[in-house]
């Protein structure tokens, strides 16, 4: 539901990165609080992680177009008519 409210201040682009600090806090922080063992894969996990993070923010345009939730949900919805009047073989009126 956030994402539906941060996408009116910032792009996807910087907003879609916010779930992996999650993840990568939560696979830092259980192995001290849960002493669970952090092995080499989880390593590697929160490397690759954390890399995808920052290349999309830095390769994120510092200009894009705003688009407001009324717009988006109408496209949303066009396009799912759209898929079920294909699927359901229906002429677009």
């Amino acid at each position: 539901m956030y994402h539906l409210i941060v996408d009116g201040f910032a792009p996807a682009s910087i907003v879609a990165p916010l779930g992996t600090v999650a993840i990568l806090g939560n696979a830092l922080i259980a192995p001290l609080v849960f002493h669970e063992v952090f092995r080499c894969r989880d390593f590697m996990g929160v490397v690759l992680s954390a890399g995808g993070a920052v290349t999309i923010v830095l390769s994120a345009k510092t200009q894009e177009e705003k688009v407001c939730v009324i717009v988006d949900r109408e496209l949303t919805y066009s396009c799912l008519r759209t898929i079920y009047c294909v699927l359901s073989r229906r002429r677009l009126s």
